[in-house]
């Protein structure tokens, strides 16, 4: 029967070895065991060759030298890391301070279609919304349900919305503002103005539309207007 115990690499990892030390002084395995659930074998060294090792004292002095140099590295990771995040950090304090003017001078871009095909489009766009909101029992058993679609007609709120969606960059500045908002939040840095900035957007947007749409004016106007009392 063998009587001679076994370490497994993964425990000289565990009490300090690196890669480099094994290399060296442990050298290779003792023994190789087949192990359920690995696809490797298992590295196994012989436990009283290794204490021997570690009694060493040139391997003693190898291991406090790799331990120091093991934490020099940590503690440079953490330096950059802690530089980088002042870094960040300051640069989005800094940027509080611009935001609004890059808001208030956002450049939005209009494509330019028919207005036919745009009340055409928003009406089926609607109708797709709504048909997502409404009960499924009713979406089945309710005969007025083709009535409400027959009966539906585009209307110049349907269409200024369908625009700001669909033919802008509107939505592509509502999700950087998003990431910028995240930003803030990952940074603990309060971000007021987050409000103001969405403001300044869609009004943005829509005075765009209206100039792009005289169509449409009227309906920009009211809106605007609504956001203003809020």
């Amino acid at each position: 029967m063998e009587s001679t115990s076994y370490i497994m690499k993964q425990d000289l990892v565990e009490k300090g070895w690196t890669k480099t030390l094994i290399a060296k002084f442990a050298g290779n395995p003792d023994k190789f065991k087949r192990h359920s659930g690995y696809k490797n074998p298992l590295c196994l060294y012989d436990s009283d060759r290794i204490s021997l090792i570690e009694s060493m004292d040139e391997f003693r002095e190898a291991l406090e030298l790799s331990v120091l140099r093991r934490k020099k590295v940590q503690e440079t990771k953490k330096i950059n890391k802690e530089k980088a995040w002042s870094e960040k950090q300051s640069f989005l304090e800094s940027k509080i301070k611009t935001i609004i003017d890059d808001y208030s001078n956002i450049a939005i871009d209009v494509k330019s279609i028919p207005v036919e095909d745009i009340e055409v489009a928003a009406l089926q766009s609607y109708n797709h919304w709504v048909n997502d909101k409404i009960d499924y029992f009713l979406r089945k058993h309710d005969s007025r349900w083709e009535e409400f679609f027959e009966e539906t007609v585009c209307t110049n709120r349907m269409a200024v919305n369908f625009i700001r969606h669909r033919l802008t960059n509107y939505e592509d500045e509502i999700d950087a503002l998003r990431r910028l908002s995240n930003s803030f939040d990952g940074f603990a840095i309060p971000f007021p103005e987050h409000r103001q900035c969405y403001k300044l957007l869609k009004t943005a947007t829509i005075r765009a539309i209206a100039e792009k749409y005289p169509k449409f004016a009227t309906e920009c106007c009211r809106q605007i207007a609504i956001m203003e009392e809020e």
